[in-house]
């Protein structure tokens, strides 16, 4: 497994969409857990444990996404591809949508047990099924949105995270959308289609223990019943084939809405600019060293530390000219060059005033 990068299928859409290239998250490093304990140390307050890394989650698959792993031949992917055909056969959350969570886990979800401090990145139980015994991503080729963009450390902080989470609701949306459009154009209808639109129902015990009676597919699956496996590769197939446009289209508004926030987004990442006015922000927690000290801003996992000797200083930004309170710290033997600027910037220490 490769450290954080678009999907090839989704990588293709991005480069039609931005024009351009989306700067590698170089702090987020999947193959050496940036979050982990260094080798032979316990786990720390905030650290997660390296038999799960941040893979306390599973992912709902869009039809499309299931078949292109069912799909794909690369030897290299014959491990993933087993742990989707075994959520396949269990049947639960298995429709022509794509596998949704497991009930059971969506309780939990749900209900915060498993975006819990103590609990995300840390507990065994939780791990998702596609995570491999040697510590890779089973489906990293054909992950979907929200493992795609989550990152737990941004190298430009609060810039980094507002663009990946852009990116993310517009990952979303093009997955249900293409999702729907794959089953229609394959001919789902009648009852089966009815079971896709109707509110969620409470799962019964054979769904919480991973179960599901013949009668309850059929009823999912209709005339694609027995044929799963040759719907999904068949929406895959549908999708790989489709161009940007063709993918705008079929999002419609809500997904152009998106595709707006994510160009905003992106050039905020790619052109750094400095207000001409600063000011101090309402800071989250504040851990002060003899050295360094780390202010936590846009979230736990990707404090910004800075020089201790800087924290006096933070305050004489009061919305003035930056330029100015520059010139005046620098007379007083205390400079503040534009780099360290600009990252208190990116990190949200700073605002526009």
């Amino acid at each position: 497994m490769s450290d954080p990068a678009l999907p090839p299928l989704y990588a293709r859409w991005m480069d039609a969409l931005l024009g351009g290239h989306i700067p590698k998250e170089t702090r987020a490093t999947c193959s050496n857990c940036a979050m982990a304990p260094p080798a032979g140390e316990p786990m720390g307050p905030g650290q997660f444990d390296p038999t799960t890394k941040c893979c306390t989650y599973v992912p709902r698959l869009p039809n499309f996404l299931v078949g292109a792993v069912l799909a794909d031949e690369d030897p290299d992917n014959a491990p993933g591809r087993a742990t989707v055909e075994g959520r396949i056969l269990a049947g639960v959350g298995v429709t022509p949508l794509g596998l949704a969570r497991p009930p059971a886990w969506d309780l939990l979800y749900r209900h915060g047990v498993v975006r819990s401090d103590t609990a995300f990145g840390r507990t065994r139980s939780l791990r998702c099924p596609h995570f491999l015994a040697d510590g890779r991503c089973g489906i990293w080729r054909h992950r979907e949105g929200v493992c795609a963009t989550w990152h737990c450390r941004n190298d430009r902080g609060a810039v980094g995270l507002a663009f990946w989470e852009a990116l993310g609701g517009l990952l979303g949306v093009l997955e249900r959308s293409l999702s729907y459009d794959a089953v229609l154009a394959l001919g789902l209808e009648g009852p089966a289609l009815r079971h896709l639109l109707d509110a969620p129902q409470p799962a019964d015990g054979p769904a919480l223990d991973g179960r599901q009676s013949p009668a309850a597919r059929r009823a999912i699956w209709g005339g694609w019943a027995e044929r799963e496996r040759e719907l999904y590769v068949a929406t895959a197939a549908r999708v790989e084939r489709m161009n940007w446009s063709e993918v705008r289209r079929i999002a419609g508004p809500e997904g152009e809405a998106h595709a707006q926030l994510v160009l905003q987004a992106w050039q905020a990442l790619v052109w750094a600019e400095t207000p001409a006015r600063l000011q101090l922000a309402r800071l989250g927690s504040v851990e002060i060293g003899a050295e360094t000290t780390a202010i936590v801003t846009h979230r736990g996992y990707d404090p910004i530390e800075v020089p201790s000797k800087l924290l006096p200083f933070l305050a004489r930004f009061d919305g003035r000219p930056v330029e100015l309170v520059r010139a005046e710290l620098d007379a007083e033997g205390a400079t503040v060059d534009g780099a360290v600027v600009q990252r208190l910037v990116d990190w949200g220490v700073l605002v526009k005033a």
